[in-house]
């Protein structure tokens, strides 16, 4: 039993079966936060595709949880890189869930906050985690997108966003992350059609190479229908 199983079955829509999985991994594993980790993603996915309020509690019941774990292993190794990676990814996530399921709008920032602070600091101190840059790709693409007169404010705190540098960072975790390639793969589709960044058909042939690798995606199918 592995974390890539689990993520075998989340990346083709088998949610159940991947909720298992990881399930069963924090229990064979306790000390290793992956598998709590991947198992609130599970219902991250649930609740956002269905916007279900009892699906987006659990969420984040098991993401209180997660966090919980993450501070007690910083406090016996404030340089366990998969703990900080995963309690950044953790609340990036959170926040952004908030926002699309509009919640309260002031926890999502708080999230937001913590979450590209942590993953900024990994990518600065640990430069080869690069699970931490899809994390830190997305804010940078999605603070690119604040209008012009509003970016003296993101300087003022210390925030910086940069569309094609959240792009180059999104490539970096495509070809070198352990758990995150197959989303990075996703999100640079999107934004590289977005972008019209498309050279040498990249979009199109990242996208095939998801189809082709997890042929029971409804989702990598529809897109590429499309």
């Amino acid at each position: 039993l592995s974390i890539e199983d689990g993520l075998n079955d989340l990346y083709n829509v088998r949610l159940e079966e991947a909720e298992i999985k990881f399930h069963s991994y924090g229990i064979l594993y306790p000390d290793d936060m992956k598998g709590f980790f991947f198992e609130s993603m599970v219902y991250f996915y649930r609740a956002a595709s269905t916007r279900d309020e009892n699906l987006y509690n659990k969420y984040i019941e098991l993401t209180d949880k997660v966090i919980d774990k993450c501070e007690e292993q910083l406090e016996i190794n404030d340089n366990n890189t998969d703990a900080l990676y995963i309690d950044g990814a953790v609340h990036s996530y959170r926040s952004l869930i908030m926002v699309y399921l509009n919640k309260s709008l002031l926890k999502a920032a708080d999230n937001g906050n913590k979450g590209y602070r942590i993953l900024k600091n990994i990518v600065s101190n640990y430069p080869d985690y690069y699970d931490a840059y899809m994390g830190l790709g997305l804010f940078k693409i999605a603070l690119g997108f604040v209008p012009e007169k509003y970016k003296w404010l993101l300087s003022l705190i210390g925030i910086d966003g940069d569309i094609k540098d959240g792009i180059q960072m999104l490539r970096t975790s495509a070809e070198k992350s352990r758990f995150n390639r197959v989303e990075s793969k996703a999100f640079l589709v999107v934004f590289l059609i977005r972008e019209k960044e498309e050279k040498n058909t990249e979009s199109l042939d990242i996208l095939n190479s998801l189809v082709n690798e997890y042929p029971d995606s409804p989702v990598f199918r529809e897109v590429y229908g499309s």
